[in-house]
């Protein structure tokens, strides 16, 4: 903090010349600050919005990973391979064969629905069903292959491949048009022809989880401000007992969430925004414009109620809470920005986004609160006298705060008057059960037997980490709740949960000019059946190209005069694939891999990586190569990256954190138990949610958010967390160890400093856990796992935090390591 202390021992110390100059400038200038907010509002109001219509599901490989390699050769010879988004309607009759009067009536309505929409969307060929195919003389073995064969033929599948500007591109104007029409034209044509006959139709893909998401999140942010945000309010309100003051964080509040949206709107417009990244951002707005507002506007009230005016009130607020919240919001707002450290853009994006928020929010309570507190003073003077959402207890200035003020307010009285300050701050709060409660803690035995106890209980969850497991699946993302994912759970059962995610495994001679060779077909079948057909699991794979139909390896001579007779009735499926499978010049060729299981668990990535060895060694062996892409490559390469960098971001983020509270409160001590208290929060959070979202062991509450139905985490959720926490458990240990460290400089013992800190913030360190907490837990009744799970980490963090390692354990530890706390700083030697 500015200042320091003046003179002799007990001396108090005071606001120094630099916080006196900006209280001085944000007097002359607070009209000016007040106008500059005003704007930015309206131009938040005006372009905010538009962010939650830009975010993107696209995801970019890692540079030069073998996703990243496989992608760029796909494209370089199936230009179009990467711009065709399906989506799978899937017709089903529960009561016997599909293959009824009313699936066909049905069927070909939408063809010509779908083939009819302007503009055309759907490329040759983009349409494909049971009867369409059929329809086709010597097609019907194709045709065949949309039936499901497992389940008595009661579901069939129809495949509509949109055309999209790029992979990462999906959402536009048009293919969003496409999407609502394609949605109202099932709808309909399931009332007209399958409804009656007992059948029914739904519809998933890749574009329909991408606008449910989309829809996903202006739900989600209309959950936050519909419910948590009042409530949180009400929390506030009643803590600082004053309806005037809370006029301010909601100011606050929706400056900064609307600027903060409007300063990453341009961004969404030339980089890939995450889908999930307005919902975070709202969340951390809502919850640190709360925090931080309780920080200040605590203390200009405690500052009024010992007779201060207005102008000094918000000089010393802005003194002490406001270099406590300088603090935390920049450690904060780096953490996220230390998220941007990873190549991938589902977590720079969400990083970039907070961490503007959180600044955003940071510079809004250290100009426009204080602005506005000095323009209005005589009506903010009157909230220390406020009665609202209050017993009135606490509202009247006591003998003891008289005798602490007296003290405080002459400074020929400090030195000698020091032993009555003591005793007049001890009397003032001795009535507290944060006094109390830290009076029994502060005992020695009572100490040490608390921080054994926690540290006992954390290295079990921190072990529980070693079973962690993650996945990539969009049904992390994707709402539980739409229609789409429900869609693909159906469709997962009798087609395999790969349908929508097929691996691509691109065929290249080396030294021949065409891949219709007998050669290229000699080395795709030893790839294929010597190779792949090893990896377990076994017989989970189907395999489809121009030289496998059915399962089913067609030897080259077979499909050579097939070729040559397309005309033929009998040869048509061999050109048909010849069109879909081969490029247009003949130079390669891919075969589509479809999982029986879900690509994106476990057992998905050991298929991905055991595939990935055995076609590099029938690569190496041949003279034709071959590379696998699409599928779940990405998101597995992406993930790797991250969890590669992951231990170095720790690293970062700890060496940070120790410099930045080392140099803020000149001392090794402190950032050392810092990282210490944090850590145990980090090890009971990462457990307890592994106990949680693995072993279900909250199923039994039967609330969705905390169902443990997915069996694994989403690996989004760990990395994001940390930041995250990590600035929250510093947020609220600087907001204590600031208040101790102010009566540590005015001469109060290291006992007494910690046990009236303790006081004087205990209570404000558990409400702003509670309010933090219901600002976070909006995000568990949403219906995105990825979001519930983030919810889980950041409501029982905080929780944890704030009523065990903040307000027990630190001042445990404090009162242990005693003056060894402020090594190598000295602190004014103490008066009893």
């Amino acid at each position: 903090m500015n200042g320091g202390v003046d003179g002799g021992v007990g001396r108090i110390a005071t606001p120094g010349p630099r916080i006196r100059g900006y209280v001085a400038w944000l007097k002359r200038y607070k009209m000016a600050v007040m106008a500059a907010w005003l704007v930015l509002l309206i131009l938040g109001i005006l372009f905010g919005p538009k962010l939650l219509t830009s975010t993107s599901l696209n995801i970019n490989p890692p540079s030069g990973s073998q996703a990243d390699i496989a992608q760029k050769a796909l494209k370089k010879e199936f230009p179009r391979l990467g711009q065709l988004s399906p989506i799978i309607c899937l017709v089903k009759n529960p009561n016997g064969s599909v293959i009824t009067d009313a699936t066909r009536d049905f069927t070909f309505d939408l063809y010509h629905a779908v083939t009819n929409f302007t503009p055309s969307l759907l490329p040759k060929n983009g349409f494909t069903s049971y009867y369409t195919l059929a329809a086709t003389k010597g097609l019907g073995p194709i045709a065949n292959s949309t039936v499901c064969r497992n389940c008595n033929r009661t579901e069939t599948v129809i495949s509509m491949q949109v055309e999209v500007p790029s992979a990462g591109n999906l959402l536009t104007s048009s293919t969003r048009k496409f999407v609502s029409f394609v949605r109202t034209t099932v709808k309909n044509l399931t009332a007209t022809h399958l409804t009656p006959k007992g059948l029914d139709a739904k519809l998933t893909g890749t574009l329909l989880f991408a606008v449910d998401i989309e829809k996903g999140t202006e739900r989600d942010l209309l959950l936050m401000d519909g419910i948590a945000f009042p409530v949180a309010l009400v929390t506030l309100a009643y803590v600082l007992k004053s309806a005037r003051l809370l006029i301010l964080p909601v100011l606050c509040m929706i400056a900064s969430i609307v600027t903060a949206f409007m300063f990453m709107y341009p961004v969404a417009l030339k980089y890939d925004v995450i889908s999930f990244t307005p919902s975070i951002m709202m969340s951390g707005t809502i919850a640190m414009s709360i925090d931080y507002s309780l920080f200040l506007l605590s203390r200009f009230r405690e500052e009024l109620q010992l007779g201060m005016d207005v102008d000094e009130a918000v000089l010393y607020m802005l003194w002490t809470a406001g270099h406590t919240i300088s603090v935390s919001g920049t450690t904060l707002a780096v953490c996220f920005f230390g998220l941007m450290f990873f190549p991938v853009s589902i977590l720079r994006t969400p990083g970039l986004g907070t961490g503007l928020a959180i600044l955003t929010v940071l510079i809004c309570n250290l100009t426009l609160t204080p602005s506005i507190l000095l323009t209005f003073n005589n009506f903010f003077k009157r909230s220390a006298r406020s009665k609202c959402c209050s017993s009135g207890e606490d509202d009247v200035i006591t003998d003891s705060e008289e005798s602490a003020l007296l003290v405080k307010g002459n400074p020929s009285l400090q030195h000698a008057g020091h032993e009555d300050r003591v005793a007049a701050e001890h009397r003032a709060v001795h009535k507290s059960i944060w006094y109390k409660f830290g009076k029994f803690l502060m005992r020695p035995a009572v100490s040490i037997l608390l921080v054994v106890v926690v540290v006992g209980l954390a290295i079990p969850c921190a072990m529980r980490v070693r079973s962690f497991d993650r996945s990539s699946s969009i049904i992390n993302i994707a709402p539980r709740t739409a229609s789409a994912t429900k869609a693909f759970k159906d469709l997962s059962v009798n087609f395999g949960p790969g349908t929508l995610a097929p691996y691509d495994i691109l065929v290249r001679p080396r030294n021949a000019s065409s891949v219709l060779t007998p050669d290229t077909f000699a080395a795709a079948k030893t790839a294929i059946e010597d190779h792949l057909m090893k990896v377990k699991p076994v017989d989970k794979v189907q395999y489809e190209s121009i030289m496998y139909f059915d399962g089913n390896f067609l030897p080259f001579a077979f499909v050579d005069i097939a070729l040559k007779n397309c005309s033929k009735p009998v040869n048509r499926p061999i050109c048909l694939a010849r069109d879909t499978f081969v490029n247009s010049n003949a130079t390669a060729l891919y075969i589509e891999a479809t999982l029986d299981f879900d690509p994106y668990s476990t057992e998905g990535v050991n298929w991905l990586q055991n595939a990935r060895k055995a076609l590099a060694n029938v690569s190496a062996e041949t003279d034709t190569e071959f590379i696998i892409a699409n599928g779940a490559t990405i998101s597995n390469d992406v993930e790797r990256k991250v969890y590669d960098l992951f231990p170095t971001a720790v690293g970062v983020t700890t060496a940070f954190v120790f410099l930045l509270i080392g140099i803020a409160f000149r001392s090794i001590a402190i950032p050392l138990r810092a990282i210490l208290t944090i850590a145990m929060t980090l090890a009971f959070v990462y457990g307890c949610s592994i106990w949680v979202y693995q072993f279900g062991v909250l199923d039994g509450i039967g609330l969705p958010g905390l169902s443990g139905q997915l069996k694994a985490l989403s690996w989004i959720t760990p990395v994001m967390a940390f930041s995250i926490l990590v600035g929250l458990g510093l947020d609220y240990d600087v907001f204590l160890l600031s208040r101790v460290v102010e009566y540590r400089k005015d001469g109060f013992s290291d006992y007494d400093s910690v046990l009236l800190g303790l006081a004087r913030t205990g209570g404000i360190i558990t409400a702003a856990g509670i309010i933090m907490a219901i600002a976070f837990v909006g995000l568990l009744f949403t219906a995105e796992a990825v979001l519930n799970q983030l919810s889980f980490y950041l409501v029982f963090a905080v929780l944890i935090d704030t009523f065990i390692i903040r307000s027990a354990v630190v001042p445990a530890l404090m009162r242990l390591i005693g003056r060894f706390n402020w090594w190598p700083s000295r602190m004014p030697t103490p008066v009893a």
